[in-house]
């Protein structure tokens, strides 16, 4: 084995006639064979001395077919690997859905594709069952020699059974030439199971079937892999702290393009361990950060959405950053013993990097006198209110901007085009789902006009656009923005006093399907209940949506702005808040219970299922009094559930159970309360579906609001820290099922349903570490300024957050109970402001004022 030792660049290349290799700069250390390498060692010194191999295998433009016919070539700079046999891989499809289409007890569902050049080795679709979970089908793919289908071949066919609501379901076999394929849905079994299709037809190389006709304005959601057999070079070039690598087709000085990149690591996908990764967390120049433990019991993880750079935190010495091309992105998929970083595209680059534990300055820091607290709570914020991203539907948006409005993430900055742009109907509603009117199911088009037959729409995206586009104001002070936001928010409001009555007291939903009634649709963010007539969760919603909007006409009334739209005074939605209040204790509050029933039907008849969800929002926003809390809060931590115990709190721990009132399923004795589902759902056993005695976690969020306000800080606290230490188990409430204390999931891949629901689909987790910033900080911006009135347990001496951005200026602020200390963090000579508060002052940061409120 010959040894080439390059001084002047420090980097070595050994080689032999079995292939094998190595290369290193003091900064790195790679060696392997046969086209790939197996060992990654780092210095991030740059002094040679090495920490473990982090790698399993490291592959430069894919799976390497063969190492036969390798040849080294010595640069003064790194090295050529020439003759590399790989797959370049490929997918053809169809991502885009709009609305699931079911498949005919006796008919078919289809798409015909054509593969121009390379093999296939997968097909797929995305499949609905409409919450069932004993639905299935059989999958055939067919060839069809000449496009014909009288010729067709039978490639492969399986019989899929107890599908999961929205999974990806498919095929896998042996590699397929090029030609014109057919993939089938058949001989349906259960109650329903469908394909997701678009409201259009959106790609010209494949066409959908229904029942064997074809189909001119749908497609379906499908995906079909394969590969293409390449040769060429990988180039590997290490200068100082960086490598880069490029996959270099055989003579062409281009990177190939359709090539992955694979980094494999060590991995243990079942159980809860995570200390044989070699990293603990990632995050990105977008603003988004996932712990590793959100990837185990996983099959995949692609919702890592960087711009140009992805930043992994190793567990010793050593962290990497990989900065990435335009378009390039990070998949990750895990086997049982390994986990798989794909990077698309055949050019990677890292920078090896001293560790450290500090996150860039646009992720905010709590602390507080008790440093042991402080880490779960940070740890909690980032996992759970940064993971997901902010593109969600307007239901959101009052949550996520409350979970991202107070930092300077680019999330933030991310939901401004949601508030400018929002998909709105001419009558002033606010779309519920991206470009579709209503909620994607349930879903028929019996007159084939791509367009949903049934009424679908959500009755909050209104009250939630308003809220979010304030807070989103309120935190940057941006008058730009209020300027072009402001006659939307004024139309909006206009369609819930008029469309929906909520100038007489509270919001009427009068539309078809949204009764209230048993077997009725969705009207909120709970779609599987039928909330709908006079509905208590929206109410909730357009209750604070009226302050949002009186503080608004407010300051554009004093700040002389003159904008489009229906105005009203401040005076005139501070009344009428009144009004609403007086009216939704009126039609919801029950008193021989104690508590508000969720709905009223069109019927008068009172649908109540012990919703503490409900009751939580209605408390932590205002509606209720002294009094009505202290008997909500008897009932939900006293009275048994369905399950024959107190266990609101305790069944689940992280968040009360969503109602203490088992709502039977369709085939239970419906007396003495009857099923109370939309007509698609067949209900289940209490406790395993998190919309009957499951959870929700960001249901806590309210829960802790609550209990600052009327039952005390101490109380809040207490009832916190339980909250937290169910986080710091070792799942960090996250990861596939099962949960650390057996919990199964509702969401993720393949899209189950389960009894809890805590992060993924559900970024809404978020708001719970944010209790902290509201609630015990008093940290709170509206139109008058930055407010803070202190609110701290007397466990904590002091307690701050630094990194909050108020107005474009960034702040440590500390308090106590009895004073406030703030610093500018991003401004040349900070002069600290320092102020001493009396119980249930607040300070007003913008004026320097002390006001008693």
């Amino acid at each position: 084995m010959i040894k080439i030792l390059l001084l002047f660049l420090g980097i070595c290349l050994l080689s032999s006639s079995s292939q094998s290799y190595e290369v290193s700069n003091g900064y790195f250390f790679l060696s392997g064979r046969d086209g790939c390498f197996d060992v990654l060692r780092l210095d991030p010194a740059g002094n040679g001395k090495y920490g473990e191999n982090i790698i399993k295998v490291m592959s430069f433009g894919g799976p390497t077919e063969n190492g036969s016919g390798i040849q080294l070539e010595q640069l003064k700079s790194g090295i050529i690997l020439r003759n590399i046999a790989v797959k370049s891989l490929f997918k053809i499809k169809q991502e885009q859905s709009g609305h699931p289409i079911a498949c005919p007890s006796q008919g078919t569902l289809g798409v015909k594709f054509e593969v121009g050049s390379g093999k296939i080795t997968s097909v797929s679709g995305s499949f609905p069952t409409w919450h069932e979970t004993n639905c299935g089908c059989t999958l055939t793919l067919y060839r069809l020699p000449d496009g014909d289908f009288a010729k067709k071949e039978v490639v492969a066919r399986r019989v899929i059974v107890n599908v999961q609501d929205n999974s990806r379901q498919g095929l896998q076999f042996d590699p397929q030439p090029a030609g014109i394929y057919y993939l089938e849905m058949s001989a349906p079994i259960g109650k329903q199971i469908g394909w997701w299709a678009t409201d259009n037809n959106v790609n010209s190389s494949m066409v959908a079937y229904i029942d064997g006709k074809e189909q001119s304005n749908i497609d379906f959601v499908f995906e079909c892999e394969g590969f293409t057999d390449l040769a060429g070079d990988v180039e590997i070039t290490l200068k100082d702290s960086k490598l880069k690598s490029e996959f270099k087709l055989k003579e062409s000085s281009v990177p190939s393009p359709n090539i992955q990149t694979w980094v494999v690591m060590p991995w243990k996908k079942s159980g809860y361990d995570v200390a044989i990764f070699p990293f603990k967390r990632f995050y990105t120049d977008a603003g988004q950060h996932i712990i590793v433990q959100e990837f185990k019991r996983r099959p995949f993880s692609d919702h890592l959405r960087p711009s140009k750079w992805v930043y992994a935190m190793g567990r010793k010495n050593a962290d990497i950053r990989f900065d990435l091309q335009p378009g390039q992105h990070l998949r990750f998929e895990f086997e049982e013993d390994s986990a798989k970083l794909k990077f698309n595209g055949a050019t990677l680059e890292m920078e090896v990097l001293p560790h450290k534990e500090e996150l860039p300055s646009y992720y905010p820091v709590f602390y507080s006198s008790d440093k042991n607290f402080d880490k779960v709570l940070n740890e909690f914020y980032y996992s759970h209110a940064l993971n997901f991203g902010v593109g969600t539907p307007p239901e959101w948006k009052e949550w996520c901007s409350r979970i991202h409005c107070w930092t300077a993430n680019p999330q933030r900055d991310e939901q401004k085009n949601h508030f400018l742009n929002p998909s709105m109907r001419e009558d002033g509603y606010i779309y519920t789902w991206g470009s579709q009117e209503g909620w994607p199911f349930p879903f028929k088009d019996e007159d084939n006009d791509g367009k949903n037959d049934y009424d679908t729409r959500h009755f909050t995206t209104n009250s939630c656009f308003i809220l979010g586009a304030y807070h989103y104001f309120t935190w940057t002070r941006d008058i730009e923005f209020l300027k072009a936001v402001m006659p939307k928010l004024r139309k909006a409001m206009d369609f819930q006093l008029n469309q929906l009555k909520g100038k007489d007291g509270i919001i009427v939903i009068d539309a078809k399907g949204h009764e209230g009634k048993h077997n009725g649709i969705g009207s909120n963010y709970w779609d599987i209940l039928p909330f709908g007539y006079k509905d208590a969760f929206c109410n909730t919603f357009y209750y604070e949506s009226l302050r949002a909007m009186a503080d608004l006409e407010d300051f554009c009334a004093k700040a002389g702005l003159d904008l489009a739209g229906e105005k009203k005074s401040a005076n005139y939605y501070r009344n009428l808040r009144v009004k609403v209040r007086r009216e939704y204790n009126l039609t919801f509050w029950d008193q021989t219970k104690g508590r508000y029933v969720g709905c009223v039907d069109v019927d008068g008849v009172k649908h109540d299922y012990g919703f503490t969800f409900i009751n939580l929002e209605a408390v932590a926003y205002g509606l209720a009094d002294q009094a009505q809390v202290e008997r909500i809060y008897c009932w939900m931590e006293t009275e048994p559930t369905s399950s024959g115990k107190a266990d609101t709190y305790s069944a689940w721990i992280f968040a009360p159970r969503a109602n203490t009132i088992h709502n039977p399923r369709r085939d239970e004795p419906q007396e003495p309360i009857p099923s109370w589902w939309y007509f698609g759902w067949a209900g289940t056993d209490y406790g395993d579906q998190c919309q009957d005695g499951g959870a929700i976690l960001y249901t806590s969020y309210y829960d802790l609001m609550a209990r600052v306000k009327y039952l005390g800080a101490d109380n809040a606290f207490k009832r916190f820290k339980e909250i937290l230490d169910r986080y710091w188990m070792p799942d960090r409430l996250c990861g596939g099922s099962p949960l650390y204390r057996g919990e199964k999931t509702q969401g993720g891949p393949g899209g189950q349903a389960g009894s809890v629901g805590v992060e993924g689909e559900f970024p809404e987790s978020g708001l719970v570490p944010c209790a902290f910033l509201y609630g015990f900080l008093g940290i709170e911006a509206d139109t008058e300024g930055l407010k803070i009135r202190p609110n701290l347990p007397s466990s904590l001496k002091y307690a701050g957050v630094r990194n909050l951005c108020y107005a474009g200026t960034m702040y440590d602020i500390k308090v106590t109970n009895d004073s406030v200390e703030i610093r500018p963090l991003n401004v040349l000579n900070p002069m600290p402001i320092k102020a001493k508060l009396a119980p249930g002052e607040t300070f007003i940061l913008t004026s320097g004022r002390v006001i008693s409120r």
